[in-house]
């Protein structure tokens, strides 16, 4: 409306950045497959990863799967990086230090320099994020654990693409704590939440069980995620806890 008003036809805006995405395992099969053999898991992360992007208008490209014993897939994607329009290759699984764990080793034969590998937090904590030298294009690798790949996503992918897109950084939230949680000190937990406003207009969070990162039914319960900082091992009920919405704006 005010642009029109005053007579403006064009205005530079950001390029929302393209993102590819891409699960590997042996072990991974389109999540729309009606039966899988016991060994088998569904494409959960890609299907997430893509609808995740979409409800923000993000550009989300599903890349598949790569499997363990032939990443020459991703190779070629790496290859023509330098000059393709995709700005963000992401992939799950695969970065570990197992015996199919390829990711780190190729990305570093492929001019990529490493920014991090690995990060104090969980889930997640494999995390690692390289830079394609000379061009602003860059790579992070998730874990293959859907939690884990969630996560990454929350609190890394999508500041990054707020900062790329010059939005301002993301406002947190806090609430009292309805019961007790207990971690690691030296590392920051992204744990899965409720949140709720009480009959008096209190704004309380409660941790939900089976917070390990194989565990999806509290991730359908949640709605929010309550961020737990290092330097504390013990939190009690009642103290002031700071949290966000699973996905942003909701």
């Amino acid at each position: 409306m005010a642009l029109t008003t005053l007579g403006i036809k064009n205005i530079k805006v950001k390029k929302k950045p393209k993102i590819i995405f891409l699960s590997t395992g042996n072990e991974i099969v389109s999540y729309k497959s009606k039966s899988i053999l016991p060994w088998q898991v569904r494409n959960s992360n890609n299907h997430y990863f893509k609808s995740f992007g979409e409800n923000l208008h993000f550009n989300i490209i599903d890349g598949g799967i790569i499997k363990d014993n032939n990443p020459g897939k991703l190779k070629e994607i790496l290859k023509k990086l330098k000059n393709s329009d995709t700005d963000i290759i992401v992939t799950s699984g695969a970065i570990s230090a197992g015996k199919f764990d390829f990711i780190p080793e190729l990305i570093n034969k492929s001019s990529f320099k490493k920014c991090f590998k690995g990060v104090a937090i969980k889930p997640g904590r494999p995390i690692m994020l390289s830079k394609l030298k000379q061009k602003n294009k860059l790579f992070f690798g998730l874990p293959g654990n859907p939690i884990s790949c969630a996560a990454g996503f929350r609190f890394f992918i999508y500041p990054l693409i707020r900062k790329s897109l010059g939005m301002e950084i993301e406002n947190k939230f806090t609430a009292k704590l309805n019961n007790k949680y207990f971690k690691v000190k030296s590392f920051t937990h992204f744990v899965r939440c409720f949140m709720k406003i009480n009959n008096r207009g209190l704004v309380q969070l409660e941790v939900l069980q089976e917070q390990q990162s194989n565990k999806i039914k509290s991730f359908v319960k949640a709605n929010c995620w309550g961020i737990f900082p290092e330097g504390k091992d013990k939190f009690k009920k009642g103290d002031i806890i700071e949290w966000v919405p699973l996905i942003p704006g909701s």
